[in-house]
């Protein structure tokens, strides 16, 4: 299952407090029993608990960052071309260190960008950070198996695979939202952007 949650200081470049961080990915430790990461630097902060499916070798855990250049990704999910994007990828003289789809992702995105997400066919919701550009990407499978919260926030952005862990950072008073309730015991999911909180 794994989990993954973030905050992106975009708007005030402030550093990231790495205890809120770890804050985050606590409250969802049962989406990833098999270990934890952090990886912090300046205004950006990534956190993954994950469950090992595909290369459960330590040098696949996460968040994981690129050997050839400074660009990092947190990931859960699983895209299941991994094996033909690799074999692209290597025919490009890439080289990878795992046999993990999280590393494929990584070096498919480094390469082309945001448009790779075009190849993967998988479900999967991830954080792409390059230090180097000072850019970041967050995107989530086109039907969103893969579950990806946010919250917009004063200094930028926070994320999660669940609600509760923006729930540990947010200085907001949250309230239920009693008009979805409806909805949920009907269609068995909340339709549109709204959540229940």
């Amino acid at each position: 299952m794994c989990g993954i949650a973030g905050i992106y200081h975009f708007k005030s470049l402030e550093p990231v407090n790495r205890d809120h961080i770890q804050t985050m990915i606590s409250v969802i430790d049962y989406r990833g029993p098999d270990g934890e990461g952090i990886f912090h630097s300046g205004p950006i902060g990534l956190g993954h608990k994950r469950l090992t499916i595909i290369d459960t070798n330590e040098r696949s855990n996460q968040p994981m960052t690129s050997q050839h250049g400074p660009q990092t990704l947190c990931y859960n999910g699983e895209v299941y071309n991994y094996l033909e994007l690799k074999d692209t990828l290597e025919q490009a003289k890439i080289t990878f260190n795992t046999s993990s789809d999280t590393e494929v992702i990584l070096e498919s995105i480094r390469k082309h960008g945001p448009e790779a997400v075009k190849t993967f066919n998988g479900m999967f919701a991830f954080a792409y950070w390059n230090e180097a550009q000072q850019s970041f990407f967050l995107a989530r499978d086109r039907l969103g198996i893969k579950p990806l919260f946010y919250a917009e926030t004063e200094s930028g952005i926070a994320f999660s695979s669940e609600i509760k862990s923006l729930l540990q950072i947010l200085n907001k008073e949250n309230q239920v939202n009693t008009a979805l309730i409806d909805s949920y015991m009907s269609l068995g999911y909340c339709p549109g952007n709204e959540t229940f909180i």
